[in-house]
């Protein structure tokens, strides 16, 4: 009982990969103090200590220690999972186009970001993303108009023509997550090879500042 004493009823809070100390005895996060009320980042493998006080003078005992564990399906560097990243706060970047010179590109033309409302994407909705990123109008036209929407943190295919993610097929009004690093492929033409298009777009996901903290970018 007098170890249950160290661990309050109401002790401390989890959201969005932070941890919040509600209770009035220390808690350390990766050995630092956090006092009551305040916050700090927790990352895959962070160890969580709860520790009732000896006294004046004589610090700290009898260490209640819990270790951050992420699945790795969902883990990527750092600590995030895939509802995470994905009800917002995530970019778009492309990594690859067939005929074009990516390094080349400025970023404001091969990425685009997404907040919390849905976002269409399509060659008339970043006109100017989709210009910079093919080589001619002959195969910018496998980009739809509105060629998918992006909502919480899901793909939707909205084109006849597939979107790839990360190796799976999704056809015409079909769903997917999305996750960090996760890469959407849009065929830019006809011909595919083992169910790879020759001729593509290929976009990575990439995490917003939010997630950058998290992940330690």
């Amino acid at each position: 009982p007098s170890m249950r004493e160290c661990i309050s009823r109401r002790h401390f809070s989890l959201n969005w990969g932070r941890l919040k100390n509600l209770s009035q005895n220390p808690i350390l996060v990766d050995g630092k103090h956090v006092l009551r009320n305040c916050e700090t980042v927790l990352h895959s493998n962070s160890k969580i200590a709860f520790a009732r006080s000896g006294g004046e003078g004589q610090g700290l005992q009898n260490m209640v220690t819990f270790g951050v564990r992420v699945p790795l399906d969902v883990i990527h560097t750092g600590f995030v999972h895939s509802a995470y990243v994905l009800d917002a706060d995530y970019s778009l970047e492309c990594v690859e186009s067939t005929g074009v010179e990516i390094a080349a590109i400025g970023p404001q033309n091969r990425q685009f970001s997404v907040d919390a409302q849905p976002l269409l994407v399509g060659r008339d909705r970043q006109r100017h993303v989709f210009e910079a990123l093919t080589a001619d109008a002959s195969t910018r036209v496998f980009v739809s108009r509105s060629h998918c929407i992006l909502a919480k943190g899901k793909l939707t295919n909205l084109s006849q023509s597939p979107i790839i993610v990360d190796k799976v097929h999704i056809k015409h009004g079909q769903r997917i997550s999305l996750r960090v690093d996760s890469e959407i492929t849009m065929p830019l033409g006809h011909i595919f090879r083992d169910g790879v298009p020759q001729d593509r777009l290929v976009f990575r996901v990439r995490p917003g500042r939010k997630l950058q903290e998290i992940l330690g970018y």
